[in-house]
């Protein structure tokens, strides 16, 4: 019990692939430059101690895999309603190993290192979908069920969330935490459903958490802009009822960030093979 205690604490396997994790922030990986980008600055671009938070969390092979490449990856078929998608890596390998890690076992430490992913994400689809110098955005965390966050001791995302507006902020992005989604009534586990029956058991599942009295919240975007983040994207249904919810209060939803994405048998093209201009008019988020 003690050892498991020490290991949560402070563990010495890498997260991705459970070897010793002692090059997490002096090691090097495919680039040569050790954690996924250069040491002191963070994967939103911004300086920051990026390579101190790989420590004995991820090893300098699986940091680069986690890091991934931010780019286009859309589910298939597209439920209606669903944003832009962007994800970092194919959840897949190391990648969902990570992701398992951080939101089912407790591996709080590797919170820092995913949210400078997903900072870095988000950066790249707002510049894509978006254009330059986007407004200030809200990003708002996709709720988990009280029961799993009672089940996991933590909330995975909510924590992700805050953790990326810090690192967007350090590298001089614009960005207020928006955690402006909850839970309607009871939802089952999304885990094993198909397509259609998660589509079916997200219907009308979410409403947008108002201050006493209906007012609005504090952390509504001034710019009336939001972005979706979630952990990882598979069929998007979450996604798509969580942005119809939000658009049906006014708020413009462009974009869903995630961390990975189920990946498919026939993928789509990526976002950068038609060039700025057809990201922002080939790549229009379905209305």
């Amino acid at each position: 019990m003690l050892r498991k205690t020490l290991e949560l604490l402070s563990p010495s396997h890498c997260a991705g692939c459970a070897t010793p994790a002692t090059t997490g922030a002096s090691g090097t990986g495919a680039s040569g430059t050790g954690w996924p980008w250069p040491a002191g600055v963070c994967a939103a671009g911004g300086g920051g101690d990026g390579a101190a938070w790989a420590q004995g969390v991820l090893c300098g092979r699986c940091a680069v895999l986690v890091r991934g490449r931010a780019r286009r990856r859309m589910p298939s078929p597209v439920p209606s309603g669903l944003p832009e998608c962007w994800s970092a890596a194919d959840y897949a390998g190391p990648v969902r190993q990570a992701v398992i890690a951080y939101k089912e076992r407790g591996r709080t430490a590797l919170a820092r290192p995913l949210a400078a992913v997903a900072a870095q994400v988000l950066g790249a689809g707002l510049d894509a979908v978006i254009g330059p110098g986007p407004p200030v955005v809200g990003v708002v965390p996709v709720p988990s069920l009280r029961a799993a966050r009672r089940r996991r001791g933590h909330d995975p995302v909510g924590r992700l969330a805050a953790l990326t507006v810090r690192a967007l902020a350090r590298a001089g992005r614009r960005a207020v935490l928006s955690p402006l989604v909850e839970h309607r009534g009871r939802v089952a586990d999304q885990a094993g459903l198909s397509a259609s029956l998660r589509a079916a058991n997200l219907s009308e599942a979410f409403r947008v958490h108002r201050a006493r009295g209906g007012a609005v919240p504090r952390a509504w975007p001034p710019s009336g802009v939001a972005v979706l983040l979630d952990d990882v994207v598979t069929t998007g249904a979450t996604l798509a009822e969580a942005a119809l919810t939000l658009r049906a209060a006014g708020l413009r939803v462009p974009l869903a960030v995630t961390l990975a994405a189920t990946p498919r048998r026939h993928p789509l093209p990526r976002a950068e093979d038609f060039g700025p201009s057809a990201s922002h008019s080939t790549h229009r988020s379905p209305r």
